[in-house]
C-alpha cells in the first residue's frame, strides 16, 4: 500500500471516489446517499451521513481509518462520542472482523475500500511515488493558459455541484420534512466552515416543528432566541453587545419556561472570528425570518420569493426580494442584519436546490425551470478560501470570467475538491479533453 494519511481518505470519502457497487465486510450491499458533514471537531470524521444498507436507509456517523485496528489504537472503543457511528470505513482490513464494536456494545458495519476505489484515484495511487509538487508551483495545465473550453468546463462542474447538493438534500428528506430541511440548511449556512456542524446540531436539537408549536402557544421572539442560546450553550458565549441589551430577558425567559435543554456537546469555534460573524449574532439575524414563517410554514414562506409573473422572472428581481426578505430584523435597541453576501450564499447553496427538489416532487415544471435559470444566471458571489487559493493558477481573463456568475465559482469549487486538493492534474486535463471530443462529435 502507498504511504498516505487519513486526510486523503477523507477526501476519497467526501467526494465519493469509489466504485458504484459497494459491499460491506458483512456481505451486505451499501449505497452512499450522503457522505455526511465533514467534522473537524471532536467525535467521528463525518456526521449524519445517510446510507442505504440492504435496501434500508439509515442515518449516522462515519469514522475513517487506514486500518481496522486503528479503531482500538485510537481508543474509540472506550469513547461514547463514537456511539453514533454506523459505518467504519477502512483502507485495509487485515483482520477477520465483519463489524466494529462501539463503547455501548453495539456493532458498526465495516467498509473496506482499497479494492473499491474509482479508476482515477487508483491510477493516482499507482503513480504517486513518481509525482513531485512544490509549494511554489504556479502552473496548471488547464487554468494557467487561455483556453476557450474553460467556460464549458466550469459550467459542467458547476451543475455537477448543484446536482450533488440535490442528491444530499433528497437523502436528508427521507428523515425530514421540507420545512425542517430548509431550516437546518439555513442554520448550517450561518456557520461558515468552522461552525457549520454546531449550527446543524442546534437545528436538529430545536427542530422547526418545535418552534411552530411554541409560537402557537404564545411564545415570543425572545423566548425562541433564549431556547436556541441555552440549548447550544451560546448563552455562556454572548458577545458584549448582546449581553448588555438582552442578557436579563434571555435568562428570565429560561427561568420562566424551564426549557428542557439537552447535554449535547456543541464545539463552537470562535478563534479569530469577526464580530459580525459571531454565532449569537447570526441567530439574532435570522430570528425574524424564522418567526414570521410559522403561520404558513417555512417552505410556503420561502416560496413567496419565487412568485413572479413570467415576464418579470429576472435574477435581479429575485435577488432584491430575497435581500429584503432575509435581512429583516426588528428586535428593539439592537440592529444587526444578514449581509447581502451571506444571503446570496444561502440562496445558492440551500434555498434554490431545495426548492428545486420541492418543484420536482410537486411536478411544478415552471418552478423547476426557474430554479435552474436562477442557479445558472445568478451573479458572482464573494471570494472564499478556495477561490483565493486558486487565484495563482488563473489567467486574468479566466479569473474575471469565473467571478461573473455563481455557477462558474461553484464549478471552480467542484474542480478544486475533485482534482486540485490532491494534485489529480492529469485526471482534470483528461476530463477537459473528453469535453472537447464530445462537443466536436455533436
Amino acid at each position: 500500500m502507498n504511504d498516505f494519511n487519513e486526510k486523503f481518505l477523507y477526501h476519497i470519502w467526501d467526494q465519493q471516489h469509489l466504485k458504484s457497487e459497494l459491499t460491506l465486510e458483512s456481505g451486505k450491499t451499501i449505497k452512499v446517499l450522503f457522505s455526511g458533514h465533514w467534522n473537524r471537531g471532536a467525535g467521528a470524521d463525518f456526521k449524519n451521513a445517510i446510507l442505504e444498507i440492504d435496501g434500508v436507509n439509515i442515518q449516522g456517523d462515519v469514522e475513517i481509518h487506514i486500518n481496522t485496528y486503528d479503531w482500538n489504537a485510537h481508543n474509540h472503543q472506550d469513547d461514547a462520542n463514537f456511539n453514533q457511528v454506523v459505518l467504519h470505513v477502512v483502507y485495509e482490513n487485515k483482520t477477520s472482523q465483519q463489524y466494529t464494536i462501539k463503547e455501548n456494545g453495539d456493532l458498526s458495519e465495516i467498509l473496506k475500500i482499497n479494492d473499491k476505489l474509482s479508476e482515477e484515484i487508483q491510477k493516482f495511487l499507482e503513480t504517486e511515488n513518481n509525482l513531485h509538487f512544490t509549494e511554489h508551483e504556479k502552473y496548471c495545465p488547464v487554468f494557467s493558459i487561455q483556453n476557450e473550453w474553460i467556460p464549458r468546463l466550469l459550467t459542467e462542474y458547476g451543475m455537477e455541484r448543484f446536482y450533488r447538493k440535490i442528491k444530499r438534500f433528497k437523502a436528508e428528506l427521507s428523515f425530514s420534512s421540507f420545512d425542517q430541511l430548509l431550516y437546518q440548511g439555513i442554520f448550517e449556512s450561518l456557520g461558515y466552515t468552522n461552525n457549520k456542524f454546531p449550527f446543524y446540531q442546534l437545528a436538529t436539537q430545536v427542530p422547526y416543528v418545535k418552534i411552530r408549536q411554541m409560537i402557537a402557544e404564545g411564545y415570543q421572539k425572545m423566548d425562541i432566541l433564549s431556547l436556541w442560546l441555552h440549548t447550544s450553550d451560546l448563552i455562556n458565549l454572548l458577545p458584549s453587545g448582546v449581553k448588555t441589551v438582552f442578557s436579563n430577558d434571555l435568562n428570565e425567559s429560561f427561568i420562566t419556561h424551564k426549557y428542557d435543554v439537552s447535554d449535547m456537546n456543541f464545539d463552537w469555534n470562535l478563534f479569530r472570528i469577526r464580530p459580525v460573524n459571531h454565532p449569537v449574532l447570526r441567530l439574532v439575524q435570522v430570528l425574524d425570518f424564522i418567526y414570521d414563517s410559522v403561520d404558513i410554514g417555512l417552505t410556503r414562506h420561502i416560496l413567496k420569493l419565487f412568485s413572479f409573473e413570467k415576464d418579470k422572472l429576472s435574477v435581479i428581481s429575485f435577488r432584491r426580494r430575497a435581500q429584503l426578505f432575509l435581512s429583516k430584523q426588528s428586535l428593539k435597541d439592537f440592529d444587526t442584519r444578514l449581509g447581502s453576501s451571506r444571503i446570496d450564499m444561502i440562496l445558492i447553496n440551500i434555498i434554490i436546490p431545495i426548492i428545486y427538489i420541492y418543484s420536482q416532487k410537486m411536478e411544478y415544471e415552471d418552478l423547476a425551470s426557474y430554479c435552474i435559470f436562477l442557479y445558472k444566471e445568478f451573479p458572482g458571489l464573494s471570494e472564499n478560501t478556495i477561490s483565493n487559493t486558486m487565484k495563482k493558477y488563473l489567467t486574468e481573463d479566466i479569473e474575471q470570467f469565473i467571478h461573473t456568475k455563481a455557477v462558474n465559482q461553484q464549478g471552480l469549487i467542484q474542480i478544486y475538491q475533485t482534482y486540485c486538493v490532491n494534485h489529480l492534474c492529469d485526471s482534470c486535463k483528461n476530463h477537459l479533453d473528453a469535453i472537447k471530443i464530445k462537443v466536436n462529435e455533436e
